[in-house]
């Protein structure tokens, strides 16, 4: 668009920046004011609002300054001498101010004796003019119905009647036509060719409403021509011939008006069409070739336009000023080519030929417009270079020029919006986001006035900046402004483009994609394909005449909408967009190489991250490769502009080692990525900042997902620090990457167990988040729900389940006002796991109906989704988890029929999965038989649950080839089997018992040594079991050894770890205490009784009657003491548990325990 702006603005003339600072013109004397035989007329006073009067020279020439007006500016000018009269002062009472340096007026004036008839009128002439071009009109029609209507009728003879009264009007219309048309000469007609253009837009289109409809026809020019061309005489044509005007000719004249009227309407096609005729006619015309090269590049002919330039440049006997701005044209065109390298010889030759040409004395400010669009052109040149340094240095130097030109009277203000708007686009590149608005604003202001003057002509401009700043706007992450202007210029360009469709349908377009990539990082993934589409429909529709115009800006898109897919879960519709634009680029790249090469590496590279999201490695390696390849081929030739690129694929390359295992080759491919980023930041510090501080990110979270949380505390670290710097210079642009940052270090300690840092960094996030709310509150609000989920898993690896609760009651409320706005299955997905995490929450505060209810609304969530959902198979697993969880709920309430119903239906939902995912669900089936055969345990059914868990074993046994990624999980399902098996055959059979434990143990045994921590609790229990059997058995050594040996794993306070390791701790310190009771050595059985009931935790992990049962026994022991504080203390414990199962009463555990302690104390 910037570039087909650029072109059109030639057709205004080719030094807008100085022939907007003057008027020059010429006075003539009309020896009889009915005739046009005119000769120049000197010291003529002429005056004008805003300037100083001048008088003509000899020549009648004179040149008038305007110091307060701009272009497009009103004014009125008028000419005075003793004795004659203004002939056609009418035509200046309200005159627009050119701002083209070759146009001139003509004023024409006669002495008082000569002037005894009235002069030609040119509004006078005009509107004359429309009155027989609608009349021809109306003459058209009627005839038409006549032949239509049956003769000898009443209809027949009205139609008649009309048809005479409108050719009489018409005839005295054509002959007072004439006789206007005879007393002017040629210039008159230039002189008014604003009037005559808005004449010929109402003779053209009289029935036509609104100012976008209207457009010329050839007939009406061709009727327009006729008029003139009758009225002139032999002695007018000679005087034009004379001139060197090539109206001379009928057809030329034609052409001459045809191309001005169909440029300056935007009806391009046509325009074009008389240009062709024009350039054949006057071949080494520049005047001609120029205009004509600009009207080819607006209809997309680049190669006709750069052929008709290169023409013109060699054209004999071209001055030095047309030769700057043939090949300033020139040289635009070759950026558009791509041929850059061309442009700037071109542009080199221009400069240095600018630099030998002097000032103009009549337009000392011409060289110095010219200089200011040569400066201009280099920073189009050097933007389209990724030199964005001296692209921005140049525009400075152009604005430069220009404002030095406006503090001398010469306004410029079309050429001044146009070079601040390309500066803003530089300054964006550069990340210097508030000078860039800075300068958009300056170029909005300027065409919001122009637009006043020239609708038409200044509109595509203004919107032009307006899509600029929306995109900086998207670019600091501000995206409801940016949707805004977005919404905006969609409604103009839908307007533009019914006048001009293959200019503003493609504007249209860049609109819809632009808003989609807007969305896209909303995550409103279904709503960014809806634009997408709608960009692609237009594309598709153009280029069905041209073919490759538009091929890159489909392929571009194709990949956009293949990572919405891709983001959506869509995967087989992302690889089919992907395949579309590698189809595509593959083409175009075997076309121009330079030109697309980088654009299939891109295309490679999606392809890449699609294969890894999907675990085939070998394919991904395959189209990571083939990106590499192109990339560092480029690189070579361009750091600045493909290094970034190519350190984004060895990224992808790092985490997809990191996903096989290999991480050594992971960390060297993340260490060149980083080497690359340091590169960049040489080559451009201020440009490529924010892209090494994103870098340092990205590794940060491929550390974090590794668990190598060392490197990934660094990475952070390092990145936070960036971004703090970032922000002083561009706030409100950084705190989303800050937010995220600050988000990382806080799961990092998380998992280092570092409490205090884990909340500075989570409320630090999170207050960001709220102060940036306003600006982009769909994507701070979703990371809050995110930041919130994870402060929850915080509390709950704490056991402060009521401050997890809290936290995930935030979440649940930031995520369902995002699904209330835009109901997307990630918000419900998200809100379906926050409800079965609240529900496993409840089931360890013992909080059974809530637990229950978080359950069942889960259950509604994930049945609706799997029903409608784009990724059934993980919704179904997700309900398998929710049957998994209510059985957990139904096992602790002791309704073991509910809880097998529950398991029953979770293994009937893994067994359906098992057809896509067969190693992950035929694992997650047999984790869920082992809990069928628990639960047969816990409810006595002891033979369905022997048959259960033999038969987890044997399938386990038959898996013996499982990928190794799931060999331990296996053995960890196996040793389980073997563990419940010894608690079936503990009071039945205590001998197989014991073996079933051992093999338990020796299985789990193994798995501790990959994770200790894990496993370190199970197999404490085991060992506290295979004691009990020991003291069962009266084997009271055997026993104490095994509890002894349970104890010794636990030094200061590592058995509050965990729950379970609380449990072993309390248990074996029981246990001890029953055996040191039962040989009464009472005062070692008080110490490990008092070890259980030292413990806070216990009311949570073993229940109040438990801590009743301790105290009991702790009495006991101390009243067998024989120092009287201990006795006395053992009475102390003994009252302590008298209230306690006093309080619970209604407990017949809690009655019997009343009866034995009452037994020793007094309970009345």
């Amino acid at each position: 668009m910037k570039k087909i702006l650029l072109l059109f603005g030639l057709l205004l003339g080719c030094s807008a920046l100085a022939a907007q600072a003057v008027i020059k013109g010429v006075v003539f004397k009309s020896s009889s004011c009915n005739e046009n035989a005119l000769e120049p007329l000197p010291d003529v006073q002429v005056s004008a609002d805003g300037a100083s009067s001048v008088y003509s020279q000899d020549d009648g020439t004179f040149k008038l300054q305007f110091h307060n007006k701009k272009p497009g500016d009103a004014t009125r000018i008028w000419a005075r001498k003793e004795g004659y009269v203004f002939l056609n002062e009418k035509g200046y009472e309200d005159f627009i101010l050119f701002s083209d340096p070759n146009r001139g007026i003509v004023l024409i004036l006669c002495t008082t004796g000569a002037y005894s008839r009235a002069a030609p009128d040119p509004a006078e002439y005009t509107k004359i003019l429309q009155e027989v071009s609608s009349l021809k009109k109306n003459l058209a029609e009627i005839n038409n119905s006549i032949s239509q209507s049956a003769t000898n009728t009443h209809e027949y003879q009205e139609l008649q009647g009309e048809k005479e009264n409108i050719e009489r009007r018409l005839e005295a219309n054509e002959q007072e036509l004439k006789k206007l048309s005879a007393r002017l000469s040629k210039a008159d007609w230039k002189a008014i060719s604003f009037e005559i253009r808005e004449a010929m837009l109402d003779a053209a289109n009289s029935g036509a409403e609104g100012e976008d409809t209207e457009e010329f026809s050839e007939e009406s020019i061709d009727l327009f021509i006729d008029l003139i061309w009758e009225s002139f005489s032999e002695e007018q044509l000679d005087s034009l011939q004379q001139m060197g005007d090539p109206a001379g000719q009928k057809e030329a004249m034609a052409d001459w008006w045809k191309a001005y009227l169909f440029a300056t309407n935007m009806q391009f096609e046509e325009a074009e069409r008389a240009f062709e005729r024009m350039a054949q006619r006057e071949e080494n015309n520049p005047d001609v070739l120029l205009p004509y090269a600009a009207i080819l590049a607006i209809n997309l002919k680049n190669e006709k336009a750069i052929a008709q330039l290169e023409r013109a440049l060699n054209i004999r006997g071209l001055d030095k000023i047309q030769y700057v701005e043939v090949a300033k044209s020139l040289s635009s065109m070759y950026q558009s080519a791509d041929r850059l390298d061309d442009a700037e010889e071109i542009l080199d030759k221009a400069s240095k030929t600018l630099q030998s040409v002097k000032p103009d004395s009549d337009n000392p400010h011409y060289v110095q417009g010219l200089q200011a669009s040569l400066f201009s052109e280099y920073g189009d040149l050097y933007y389209q270079k990724s030199q964005f340094q001296k692209s921005e240095q140049y525009y400075r130097k152009a604005i430069e020029v220009v404002e030095g030109m406006a503090r001398e009277g010469y306004q410029a203000p079309s050429a001044r919006a146009r070079i601040e708007s390309d500066l803003g686009a530089v300054c964006s590149k550069l990340n210097k986001y508030d000078e860039a608005l800075s300068a958009y604003k300056i170029a909005y202001q300027i065409y919001s006035e122009l637009v006043t003057v020239d609708r038409k002509l200044y509109l595509p401009s203004q919107s032009s900046v307006l899509y600029r700043m929306a995109n900086l706007f998207s670019k600091r992450n501000d995206y409801k402004t940016a949707n805004d202007i977005y919404g905006n210029l969609e409604q103009t360009y839908y307007s533009l483009a019914q006048k001009s469709p293959e200019i503003y349908q493609p504007a249209i377009a860049n609109v819809y994609a632009a808003q989609g990539r807007v969305l896209h990082n909303q995550r409103h993934y279904f709503l960014a394909l809806n634009k997408y589409d709608q960009a692609m429909e237009i594309f598709e529709n153009l280029s069905k005449e041209h073919q490759e115009t538009y091929s890159d800006e489909i392929s571009s898109i194709l990949n956009a909408m293949g990572l919405s897919h891709l983001a959506y879960g869509q995967n087989d519709k992302a690889k089919a967009k992907f395949d579309e634009a590698l189809k595509i680029d593959s083409r175009l790249a075997k076309r121009a190489p330079e030109t697309y090469e980088t654009a299939l590496a891109e295309t490679f590279d999606n392809l890449g991250g699609y294969f890894q999201v999907l675990d085939q490695y070998d394919s991904a390696h395959i189209y990571y490769n083939k990106a590499l390849e192109i990339l560092e081929r480029y690189d070579r030739k361009a750091p600045r502009v493909y290094k970034l690129h190519l350190l984004n694929v060895k990224q992808g390359l790092g985490t997809l080692y990191f996903q096989e295992g290999n991480d050594e080759a992971a960390r060297k491919e993340l260490g060149e990525a980083d080497a690359m980023a340091r590169e960049l930041i040489a080559l451009d510090s201020v440009v490529f900042m924010p892209d090494y501080a994103k870098t340092i990110q990205e590794h940060g979270i491929v550390y974090l997902n590794e668990e190598e949380n060392a490197f990934a505390l660094g990475k952070f670290e390092q990145a936070l620090n960036l971004y703090e710097k970032l922000s002083k210079e561009q706030k409100g642009v950084y705190e989303i990457h800050k937010a995220n940052v600050l988000w990382g270090l806080g799961k990092i300690h998380s998992l280092e167990g570092n409490g205090q840092l884990v909340r500075v960094y989570f409320d630090q996030a999170l207050a960001l988040c709220r102060e940036q709310l306003e600006k982009n509150e769909d994507i701070f609000y979703s990371l809050m729900g995110r930041i919130y989920l994870d402060f929850a898993g915080f509390y709950v690896k704490n056991r402060d389940f009521s401050g997890a609760l809290d936290h995930y009651q935030e979440a649940e409320e930031i995520f369902n006002k995002l699904n209330g706005k835009n109901r997307l299955e990630e918000y419900q997905n998200t809100l379906g796991e926050i409800q079965l995490k609240k529900a496993e929450l409840y089931l360890q505060l013992k909080q059974y109906n809530d637990a229950e209810n978080a359950t069942n609304i889960a259950r509604q969530i994930f049945v609706d989704l799997k029903d409608y959902g784009r990724n059934q198979a993980a919704y179904q697993g997700m309900l398998a988890e929710i049957e998994n969880a209510a059985g957990e709920l139904n096992l602790a309430k002791e309704d073991y029929y509910r809880a097998l119903q529950n398991y029953n239906r979770a293994r009937s939902y893994y067994q359906d999965l098992r057809k896509t995912e067969p190693e992950t669900y035929r694992l997650k089936e047999l984790e869920t038989m082992a809990k069928i055969g628990e639960i047969h345990l816990r409810s006595d059914n002891n033979t369905a649950a022997q048959q259960q868990l033999e038969a987890v074993i044997d399938s386990v046994e038959a898996a013996g080839g499982a990928p190794l990624e799931y060999r331990q999980q296996y053995q960890a399902v196996k040793a389980n089997a073997y563990m419940n098996l010894g608690h079936l055959f503990f009071s039945r059979n205590p001998e197989r018992s014991i073996d079933n434990f051992e093999e338990a143990k020796r299985l789990y045994s193994e798995l501790s040594k990959v994770a200790p921590d894990n496993y370190l609790p199970t197999l404490l229990g085991i060992d506290l079991n295979m004691g009990h059997l020991y003291y069962n058995g009266e084997n009271i050594i055997g026993a104490k050894e095994k509890y002894e040996q349970v104890l010794s794993h636990f030094n200061g306070n590592n058995h509050r770890t965990s729950t379970a390791m609380l449990h072993v701790y309390v248990m074996a310190n029981r246990a001890m205490g029953n055996i040191f009771f039962s040989t009464y050595n009472y005062e070692q059985a008080a110490q490990h009784f008092e070890a259980c009931i030292a413990e806070k935790e216990l009311l949570s992990v073993a229940g109040i009657l438990d801590k009743a049962e301790f105290l009991k026994q702790a009495g006991l022991s101390n009243l067998n003491g024989v120092d009287r504080d201990v006795k006395l203390r053992g009475e102390h414990q003994l009252e302590e548990a008298r209230d306690i199962v006093r309080s619970q009463s209604r407990d017949s555990r809690a009655q019997q325990m009343l009866q034995e302690i009452c037994g020793y104390i007094d309970c009345y």
